[in-house]
Parts: structure tokens; C-alpha cells; sequence
């Protein structure tokens, strides 16, 4: 999985995260938003070898939520406008990464992150 957030604009933001999954096998995504929408979203089921992205907005709040697939622990995400200094509050899987890249095998407790 793929998870890069962008921040489009200073003046008028437009706040955008694209969600990429592609998998040896199939899986089941369910992205959860507490803050923006959907615009272009991933099917419920993902098929095996078939990558499938996903794109979602916001234009005020930022794009917040997390990411399921299959029985591994939601991976939680903020797409947001920087906050005081300047420092990006947008993240992916944990504070302070921008980009999150994360590989599993068929056994659900062997997983891991790449930065």
C-alpha cells in the first residue's frame, strides 16, 4: 500500500490523499474518513494483482481517517494545512512520515513498514 498526501495551493488549499493497494492476493480495504470525502474511491475488495487507487479531498479540515485491509490494524492518516512555525501536521501511519509504504505477507501477524 501507498499512502502519499499532498497539500495543493496556499491560498484556497485543497487538501488530497491518493491510497494505492496492490497485493498478491485479494483483500478487503475499508477507508474510514472523519474529515473529507470521498472522490474516486477504493472498491471494497481489492483483486489479486490488480493495483486500485483511491483519492480523497477535503477543502477545509484536511483529509483525516484511516486505512483497514484485511485483519491488520487500521493505519491512521492527516492530510492538513501546517500548523504554527510552519510544521506539517499531514502524516501517514505515524507522525511525521510523509509517505508510508507497507508490506505484508499471506500470514497477517508478518507485517511491516518502509519508509
Amino acid at each position: 500500500m501507498d499512502l502519499r498526501p499532498a497539500v495543493e495551493g496556499a491560498a484556497s488549499a485543497i487538501f488530497r490523499l491518493r491510497v494505492r493497494i496492490e497485493s498478491p492476493w485479494e483483500c478487503n480495504v475499508e477507508v474510514r474518513l472523519t474529515s473529507g470525502k470521498e472522490c474516486g474511491p477504493i472498491p471494497g475488495v481489492v483483486a489479486a494483482g490488480a493495483p486500485t487507487e483511491g483519492i480523497y479531498v477535503s477543502n477545509a479540515g484536511g483529509v483525516v481517517g484511516t486505512v483497514k485491509i484485511s485483519d491488520m490494524e487500521p493505519i491512521p492518516f492527516t492530510v492538513a494545512a501546517p500548523g504554527p512555525g510552519g510544521r506539517s501536521q499531514s502524516f501517514v501511519g505515524e507522525k511525521g512520515k510523509q509517505k508510508s509504504v507497507f508490506l505484508c505477507s499471506r500470514d497477517e501477524d508478518d507485517c511491516w513498514a518502509c519508509d
